[in-house]
């Protein structure tokens, strides 16, 4: 074990070192260096600071992400056990907020935008099903928070065609999730029943439906020409059930269910 306490990672995770792939092989069959709770530095371990790792070519930064808090902060909060546990701010950010610590790969990765793609894993310690809006930081916050933070350098899925090179993926960042099973499952799919959905000319689009259980969601997000949904926002916003929903080129929408 080297003093960064490094293990490594090939698109998710492995388990020893070796020097920086060759740049035309593929992304997915490369090995990068890799740090485990990359916050920790040498308060748990010999990691030192976050710039220093990404500095000495570490291509995998992990955080352990909590909502405590949420709803007073506007932010997740970085943390072993919790908020603040194991978080060497030494050379890293004063506070313990998500924001910060993204602000901080991102400008690295700003500064050097010719680096090998970089994977920042998310490794969710709390359950976010449980937080029923955006403004109470669900799923569709951490995307947000992940957008401001990366912008266009974040790799998309459909970014990721085929078999990719090292070098066809200089500068980007990959977010991944870890962590909380359920949030993991509900950020693939909305399990829902009786959904209706309504598009005005102007590519807005609403979709809504019950849980089955008596709650009401919605989503709301854009349509693009060629069809594709880019989904931005999800919430509870009532209880019933069979929920329908209208929309106009105004933006204006009528909602109605049974109760």
């Amino acid at each position: 074990m080297t003093r960064f306490g490094v293990y490594l990672t090939a698109l998710t995770t492995a388990s020893a070192l070796i020097a920086s792939p060759a740049a035309s092989q593929p992304f997915a069959s490369s090995v990068f260096l890799a740090t485990h709770n990359s916050y920790s530095g040498n308060v748990d371990g010999a990691k030192n600071s976050i710039p220093y790792q990404l500095d000495h070519g570490v291509r995998f930064i992990e955080l352990d992400v909590h909502d405590n808090d949420y709803a007073a902060n506007h932010d997740y909060s970085i943390g072993h056990g919790g908020p603040g546990d194991r978080v060497d701010h030494a050379g890293n950010p004063a506070s313990n907020l998500l924001h910060d610590w993204l602000a901080v790969i991102a400008g690295w990765s700003a500064a050097h935008p010719t680096h090998a793609p970089l994977v920042v894993m998310l490794d969710l310690k709390d359950d976010l099903t449980d937080n029923y809006s955006f403004a109470a930081g669900n799923l569709t916050a951490v995307n947000q928070e992940l957008q401001s933070a990366f912008g266009s350098s974040i790799l998309h899925p459909a970014d990721y065609v085929g078999t990719p090179s090292v070098d066809s993926l200089r500068g980007r960042v990959l977010p991944l999730l870890s962590g909380d099973a359920g949030t993991r499952t509900e950020y693939k799919r909305d399990v829902g029943y009786h959904p209706a959905v309504a598009i005005n000319s102007h590519g807005q689009i609403v979709e809504v439906h019950d849980s089955g259980a008596g709650a009401l969601w919605y989503w709301t997000g854009t349509v693009a020409a060629d069809g594709t949904v880019t989904w931005l926002r999800h919430g509870k916003y009532d209880s019933g059930t069979t929920p329908a929903v209208a929309l106009n080129d105004a933006g204006q929408l009528v909602e109605v269910h049974q109760s």
